[in-house]
Formats: structure tokens, C-alpha cells, sequence
């Protein structure tokens, strides 16, 4: 009996949990839908300030507006120029962009010098903020064909004002990288599988210890003849199926987002160019390996907490912290780059799990590290198991009035 109570408990825990849609949507669909969202909603956003500018760049100008200048603006922009006060237009969106063109602007060109131009544009807006990317490009494009003219007009080649013409490689081995998908993966994966491992058994958690002291069922369950360890084992194991689940779930959620038309990460979107990227298999099981590390060490922690809570309401005081404790260090490392990484961090509590998951992310396979966090996260989750078995084998804690 002793040697199978484990696996009733077990069972018991999984019935409950599946018998509770809320708990079973929280724990599959919320991980499996959020990235893809998240991701659709980038590339809509990123692909719609584009069009919008595209389609309708607005632009008001203090100054002549039939120079040279600004026509090859309006051309190659194909602006519409609106009336008006330009810092007023522009902070109230009436205009994306502003320039104020002074009145000796073409003379002083004619006359080989160096004219200024005063632009306007709004920080706090997107569309602003692309506006006046692309007004730099056709100054830029207005300003060599200048320089050209000039060197023509004097007989000198045009090639002479770029003495160096670099060729750009990439020096990562695989054919299909990405290094802007990389990058972007390495900042976004590791938050959302940190902040899902951690919180993902919280549910689960709460009810199996502090939902069975509310209902009354946790002291008729310890007078069977199965032993505290058994009965503690069952329970742990069952939030960690769950929370394996989670992992899995997101990691899925992972996969339709690059294969999800509109998806920032779908290479295919011919309207907005995506992340083609393929990591090796040896990569994700271990994304996988410490994303699982990660849930066996909260899990335990968080029941250990649910065990000391005398209601479901008080453990939820106890474990809703642990989402904002588990986002402090992840956030930390979030703009760290992952090809240099100072190894000291990967003794770092949490912030290891996030480094090594953006080391693996950007396809790096650093041995070093991963032992590191591997010794780490084993100790960890000894140390949280032996938490959670001195919780769970002490009356006054158990009993707690």
C-alpha cells in the first residue's frame, strides 16, 4: 500500500485539476495562445505604423515650399504638406514630421556650401518616429546626388568621397540565421518561460494544500495509512506534470508563432519580413531541461507556502509576490548580451536560468555555463524538496491556528 500511495495521491490531484476547467485553462490555453499574440500583435503594429506612413506622410513646411529641395521631398516621400504652425501640427498629429527651410537654403547650395534645416518631429508618436527615419533617407539620397553633381561639374569622380566600400558578412555558421530574430528571441523567450515556470504551479499549489485545509480533506487524508512522504510526493509530482504541461504549452506556443501569417516571426509575411530561424535539437531539450528545473524548484516552494497558509486566501498573499520576485532578476538580464556573459551571473539565482536561456536561444552552447546552472538548479530543487518535506511533516506548521 505504502509503495503505491504516491500514484493515488497522484491520480487524485491530476483528477482534481482536470475536473477544474478554470485551473486546466490557465495552466494550457494562456501559455499556448499568449505568444502567438503577442507576436501577431508586433508584427501588426510594426506593419501598420508603416503603412500608415506610407500611405499618408504628412509634412508641414515653414519655407518655400517650390525649392528643388522640397519637391524631390514630396516626390520621393509622396508627402502631403499641411498648413499651419509646425510645433502645433506636429504635437497634435496633424503632421508626422515638420522642416523649416531657410530663405537663402538654395542659394547657399548653388554656392557649394553647407545649408541647415531645422526638423520637427513628435518622440512620444511611432509614426512620428518612422516618419523621420525615412525623411532622413531622402535627405541623405537629395544630399549625394548633390555631392555627385559637384564632383561631375569640377571633373572628378564621384567615387573619390568613398575611398572604402566595406562587404558585409555574418559570421555565424548557420545558413538560416537571423541575428535580429536571435536577438529579439533572446530577450523575449527567456521572460516569458522564467515568469510561466515559476508561476505556473502557483494554482496548483494553493489548492492542493491550503484548498484542502479550507474544505476540511487534508486531515481525514493524513490519517490513511499512507506516509507523509507519499502523500507530499503525489501532490509535488502532480504540479510538476502541470506545470511540465505549461513549459510545453509555451514552447508550442513558440512554434505557431513562426509559422502564424502576420506573425512578426513568420519569414513568409511578404508585408513584413520575419525571423527564419532553426535551432538545434540538442538547444531545446535543453530550453526545455532548465525551464523544467525552474518549475521543480518553485513548485516545491510554492506548496511548502501553500502548506503553511491556513486558508486559500492567505496562501495567495503568500505566492502572488513570487510572479514580481522571479521578474526582477529576468528583467536584469534582459538587454544583456548573450554572447558575453560574465559567468559569475550564472550562479545568480533565477538570472542563471535566464542567461543560459538566451545563450541557448541565439544558438551559443557553452559548456561551462551550462554545468554551472545545471549544479545550481539541482540544488535548488533538493533544497526546495527538503523544504517542502519538513513543512509537511511538522504538525505545528500543518495545524497552524
Amino acid at each position: 500500500m505504502k509503495s503505491k500511495a504516491w500514484v493515488i495521491v497522484f491520480k487524485k490531484e491530476i483528477l482534481n485539476i482536470v475536473r477544474d476547467t478554470r485551473s486546466l485553462a490557465f495552466t494550457i490555453l494562456i501559455p499556448l495562445l499568449l505568444m502567438p499574440m503577442l507576436f501577431y500583435i508586433l508584427g501588426f503594429t510594426m506593419n501598420r505604423s508603416q503603412v500608415q506612413v506610407e500611405n499618408k506622410f504628412t509634412i508641414t513646411i515653414n519655407g518655400d515650399t517650390n525649392s528643388p529641395f522640397v519637391k524631390s521631398l514630396i516626390s520621393s516621400l509622396k508627402a502631403t504638406i499641411v498648413d499651419g504652425d509646425i510645433e502645433e501640427n506636429v504635437s497634435s498629429g496633424k503632421s508626422l514630421i515638420g522642416i523649416v527651410i531657410p530663405d537663402d537654403f538654395d542659394s547657399t547650395i548653388n554656392e557649394g556650401k553647407t545649408a541647415n534645416l531645422q526638423v520637427y518631429f513628435d518622440d512620444s508618436s511611432q509614426n512620428s518616429i518612422t516618419a523621420q527615419s525615412r525623411l532622413y533617407q531622402a535627405i541623405d539620397s537629395y544630399s549625394k546626388d548633390i555631392v555627385k553633381n559637384r564632383l561631375t561639374e569640377k571633373g572628378i569622380d564621384p567615387n573619390i568621397i568613398n575611398p572604402i566600400s566595406p562587404q558585409i558578412f555574418t559570421a555565424t555558421k548557420e545558413k538560416d540565421s537571423n541575428g535580429t530574430g536571435r536577438l529579439m528571441l533572446g530577450i523575449i523567450l527567456p521572460l516569458l518561460l522564467v515568469v510561466y515556470a515559476a508561476t505556473s504551479p502557483i494554482s496548483s499549489a494553493t489548492d492542493m494544500a491550503a484548498g484542502e485545509k479550507e474544505r476540511g480533506t487534508l486531515e481525514p487524508l493524513l490519517t490513511t495509512k499512507a506516509s507523509r512522504m507519499s502523500l507530499l510526493l503525489g501532490k509535488y509530482l502532480a504540479i510538476i506534470l502541470m506545470s511540465f504541461i505549461t513549459v510545453i504549452a509555451s514552447l508550442l506556443g513558440m512554434y505557431i508563432s513562426f509559422k502564424m501569417n502576420g506573425s512578426i516571426l513568420n519569414s513568409s509575411n511578404a508585408s513584413s519580413p520575419g525571423i527564419s530561424i532553426t535551432l538545434p535539437i540538442i538547444n531545446v531539450l535543453l530550453i526545455g531541461l532548465f525551464s523544467v528545473a525552474t518549475t521543480m524548484t518553485f513548485g516545491a516552494i510554492e506548496l511548502s507556502l501553500s502548506i503553511y497558509a491556513r486558508s486559500f486566501k492567505e496562501a495567495q498573499t503568500y505566492l502572488t509576490p513570487i510572479s514580481i520576485i522571479v521578474m526582477i532578476p529576468t528583467y536584469a538580464t534582459l538587454m544583456m548580451d548573450p554572447k558575453n556573459l560574465d559567468t559569475i551571473l550564472f550562479s545568480v539565482p533565477i538570472a542563471n536560468v535566464a542567461c543560459i536561456l538566451k545563450e541557448l536561444v541565439t544558438g551559443t552552447l557553452n559548456i561551462v555555463h551550462i554545468f554551472i546552472t545545471l549544479a545550481w538548479c539541482i540544488i535548488y530543487v533538493l533544497a526546495s524538496i527538503f523544504w517542502a518535506k519538513y513543512m509537511f511533516n511538522n504538525e505545528k506548521v500543518l495545524f497552524r491556528s
